[in-house]
């Protein structure tokens, strides 16, 4: 949860808006598929299966701030201030945009 925790203190400290642009790249690639199998439910419910949904519960319970792309069941990095990744893995390349990898 230090996470939650980092993205949440950091973002209050630049604005007051409840809405947090945060994206997950977790699936590390045994988990790539829970986004797509997420998309066989989206007509009974939406974003049934997203990577990333424990952190945006704890970002909301514990800091009520609302990940912008909650209910989005396809997820994107190209507007996220914060992109969640393994700290095993590379961090995500997103041209033309520089990032801090912490």
């Amino acid at each position: 949860m230090q996470v939650v925790d980092f993205i949440a203190h950091d973002w209050m400290k630049i604005s007051n808006k409840k809405q947090i642009p945060v994206s997950y790249d977790l699936g590390g690639g045994r988990w790539n598929g829970v986004t797509n199998t997420g998309g066989i439910y989206e007509k009974w419910y939406p974003a049934p299966f997203t990577i990333g949904r424990a952190f945006d519960f704890e970002l909301l319970r514990v800091y009520g701030l609302k990940n912008s792309q909650e209910g989005i069941q396809v997820r994107s990095m190209d507007h996220a201030r914060y992109i969640v990744s393994y700290a095993f893995l590379d961090p995500p390349v997103l041209p033309g945009v520089k990032m801090t990898h912490n």
